[in-house]
């Protein structure tokens, strides 16, 4: 596992685009990316990247890692009153 990950404890916190390493015990099951996110189910699915098989996730049945999150979570920058007056 990647040094730097950080474990999240509610996978609703997930973007498209994540990369996660999910774990059970100390098993790893699958490494990939996020490619899809249900927040109102607290669950999101991931494409493993060895296999290529989706699997869906529901933080209280397993340790899911953020190796590295998607530019998604980069808050957007807010537009200056010239562009808006310009539109």
């Amino acid at each position: 596992m990647n040094e730097s990950a950080n474990r999240i404890s509610d996978v609703a916190s997930l973007v498209l685009g994540d990369t996660v390493e999910v774990r059970r015990f100390d098993d790893v099951l699958y490494r990939g990316h996020v490619d899809a996110v249900a927040q109102r189910l607290g669950v999101a699915w991931v494409r493993d990247h060895l296999t290529g098989c989706r699997a869906m996730l529901h933080g209280d049945l397993f340790n899911v890692f953020v190796l590295r999150r998607s530019p998604l979570h980069a808050p957007a920058e807010p537009m200056s009153a010239g562009v808006l007056a310009a539109a």
